[in-house]
């Protein structure tokens, strides 16, 4: 007779699942393992969080999976955050962490419910469906506004669960309409055709000339009309309609035989005809393949001389290859922001313009790198930040843990005792560290010639004879005194530099933090970015513990 280990406590997790892993799904883009963290440690102590990001944007792909110590806990924080929010958006889906694909790809216990009122939420589909067994996984699909589709699925741990689902459901009347409720089936087994079913057809570009009966005449070859109705587009002065067909065989005959062709002068466009939803779902797509095609092709350039414009700009980066576009960012006066935008045709084009990295152009050296949008570069600074939170494990946060070098006391003092500050004569004060355009050159004097390019100039000429390993140390001690002249003149509730320049040293290599030592507003806004990941953590009052 097999004994039992009376210290094991007994748990309601499906027995597939014995260990503390969950997948939290359909998160917020800016949901960071912090984040998740600060929620699901209330539930017990977690032994470590991922979300999945992208490889090349780093952008959270919505989902990501916590790991408790304990099964207990797992199965408590599923109880009770599954379907709660966790910034205050769209609620997120948990569930078990399925390490094998096989049960979710065979489709057993899946069922499929349609004709939902459109009050009915994923909570309220669990809560109906739960009375017939474990349930691994339960959605409403809904719209991008969220407002539900009318359908959802659920999935079971067992077969029969399921049966049962659908026998006890399937013709019930919730929330007023009826549900019908069926095994789940792809759409290989429906036999479903790729090809979209539609009777209403979407007609633009229309000659403003053209009348119903016109239109009419040119359609009514490929089937039965059973509405027809033309408006004009007086901006572009083009009409545009819709024509409906009786089949959806005879709509598709109709978009494939007329999109493009020309009528009446004119060179129609013929599609199905889309809901916004559908539109904008669309345009999304585009443009997302659109960043993605071109992602490793679009370089941002920056450190340019005030000489550099457009043209300029294409012609040094033209001999490289196809330019797709150049632009060099300008301000509401016309002048040069002192970066801009080069995308090539190919990735292989890019990379060898990388060779002007650092090259002298007029009176300065360019700085070339990957383009990358602001949300990116903050997902990348929140996922450093979180993972050495979470390689803490679950510890009071300490505003003085992110300084790059510290004493023994936790007080930052740079390499050098500080040997660009206010040793140099009292030069420095909290204006010299403004946004502002340099002023235009007079007297012959070399434009961005200030009191601070004397500390510059001195820093640049240490970091010549510097050690390889000790270079970036002598950015950083230049930096962080340029950060502590920010915070004297800032109100942020936060005021640590050695923690933001240790942000920074951590996240950027030799040469971006070189060009933010020569550049105030781009260090201006790296600050800005590391304080916004700080301040999220900071407003948590468990965090101060």
């Amino acid at each position: 007779m097999q004994e039992t280990n009376p210290t094991l406590p007994q748990t309601n997790a499906p027995q597939n699942f014995q260990t503390g892993s969950l997948y939290v799904g359909d998160l917020e883009s800016n949901v960071t393992e912090s984040v998740l963290f600060d929620v699901f440690r209330k539930v017990g102590p977690v032994a470590s969080i991922r979300v999945c990001r992208d490889s090349s944007t780093r952008r959270s792909l919505g989902y990501a999976y916590v790991n408790y110590h304990r099964v207990e806990d797992a199965e408590r924080a599923l109880d009770t955050l599954n379907y709660t929010s966790i910034t205050g958006g769209k609620s997120c889906r948990i569930m078990w962490s399925q390490r094998d694909p096989s049960l979710r790809r065979s489709g057993q216990g899946n069922i499929y419910i349609k004709d939902l009122h459109e009050s009915i939420q994923s909570q309220d589909l669990y809560d109906s469906f739960s009375q017939f067994g474990n349930i691994l996984s339960c959605k409403v699909e809904t719209e991008i506004d969220g407002k539900s589709k009318g359908f959802g699925y659920v999935h079971f741990e067992s077969v029969e669960s399921a049966k049962r689902a659908i026998e006890g459901i399937n013709g019930v009347e919730l929330e007023g309409k009826v549900v019908h409720v069926f095994e789940f089936q792809t759409k290989k087994q429906r036999g479903a055709s790729n090809v979209p079913k539609f009777t209403n057809v979407y007609i633009k570009n229309l000659n403003p000339k053209a009348t119903e009966k016109d239109v009419e005449e040119k359609f009514k070859q490929f089937g039965k009309i059973t509405s027809l109705v033309l408006m004009q587009n007086k901006t572009i002065n083009k009409a545009f309609g819709f024509i409906n067909f009786e089949t959806s065989e005879e709509a598709q005959k109709a978009v494939e035989n007329l999109n493009d062709v020309e009528f009446m002068g004119e060179r129609l466009y013929v599609s199905k005809a889309q809901k916004r939803s559908e539109r904008l779902n669309e345009l999304r797509k585009q443009f997302e393949q659109r960043k993605l095609k071109y992602q490793d092709s679009n370089l941002y350039i920056k450190n340019l001389d005030d000489k550099i414009d457009d043209k300029k700009l294409f012609e040094l980066f033209s001999q490289y290859g196809n330019i797709i576009s150049s632009k060099v960012m300008k301000d509401e006066n016309n002048l040069s922001k002192g970066f801009g935008f080069v995308c090539f045709s190919t990735p292989e084009e890019a990379q060898k313009a990388f060779v002007e990295n650092g090259r002298m152009h007029f009176t300065k050296p360019l700085y070339v790198a990957l383009a990358q949008r602001k949300e990116i570069r903050t997902a990348q600074l929140q996922a450093q930040y979180a993972h050495r939170q979470m390689s803490k494990g679950p510890v009071p946060y300490n505003q003085n843990q992110f300084g790059f070098q510290r004493n023994p006391q936790n007080n930052y003092f740079p390499n050098n005792n500080r040997r660009y500050q206010k040793n140099q004569g009292n030069q420095f004060n909290n204006n010299n560290f403004k946004k502002s355009r340099p002023t235009q050159n007079r007297n012959n004097v070399p434009p961005h010639t200030t009191v601070q390019d004397t500390r510059l100039t001195n820093m640049i000429q240490e970091l010549k004879i510097a050690p390889e390993e000790k270079k970036k140390n002598v950015i950083g001690d230049f930096l962080y005194i340029k950060i502590e002249e920010y915070f004297k003149s800032s109100t942020h509730p936060i005021n640590d530099p050695g923690k933001i320049t240790g942000m920074l040293m951590e996240s950027l290599d030799e040469q971006e933090l070189l060009n933010l030592a020569e550049d105030n507003n781009e260090l201006i806004f790296k600050i800005e970015e590391a304080l916004s990941v700080l301040q999220e953590h900071v407003e948590n009052p468990e965090n101060q513990n």
